[in-house]
């Protein structure tokens, strides 16, 4: 049985140099073809493009006066820790809707601080009794195995030497003309 075109393995490899042998073929060609091309010639004078009309004139827009306000002071720092601020100035008031005035505001009841807690009694908790002691286990008595005797060692006795066995012939020697 034939066992010829089974495995893809052999056929990868004639397709990438046949699709390597094409590419290269086409790239020599296209160049020879651009070497054979001629150009054409380039004008020296442009043509005379028409000139852009100039944009009119936009008329600028008024813009309303908006009043300016005072700039705040910074307030000065003699001492780190303590800042002195200036005193306030006036702002100028602007109209806003009317707001309707809700009255004085009520008291607000004073909050103990810290509440009061109730001190409750001590639990009574029941005392439990100590544990008592328990008893050791006697483990009971287990008899020593008597020593047993010392067994001798076994000598293994020689094995007989063996003759010496004939080794191969040596290989023949054929004349070569290297030196």
């Amino acid at each position: 049985m034939a066992s010829h075109n089974q495995s893809p393995a052999f056929v990868l490899p004639l397709l990438l140099v046949t699709l390597a042998s094409m590419s290269g073929n086409t790239m020599v060609a296209e160049a020879r073809h651009l070497l054979d091309i001629t150009l054409p010639d380039i004008p020296s004078s442009l043509p005379h493009f028409p000139t852009v009309p100039e944009l009119p004139e936009v008329p600028k827009v008024e813009v309303p006066h908006i009043p300016s306000f005072p700039e705040p002071q910074i307030p000065s720092f003699p001492e780190p820790h303590i800042p002195s601020f200036p005193e306030p100035q006036e702002v100028p008031k602007v109209k806003g809707p009317d707001v309707p005035s809700f009255g004085e505001p009520h008291e607000v009841p004073k909050i103990e601080v810290p509440p009061h807690i109730p001190s409750f009694p001590e639990p009574n908790i029941p005392s439990f009794p100590e544990p008592q002691e328990i008893p050791k286990v006697e483990v009971p008595h287990i008899p020593s195995f008597p020593e047993q005797p010392e067994i001798p060692k076994l000598e293994i006795p020689k094995l007989p030497e063996l003759p010496a066995f004939p080794g191969l012939p040596e290989p023949l020697k054929i004349p070569t003309l290297k030196p």
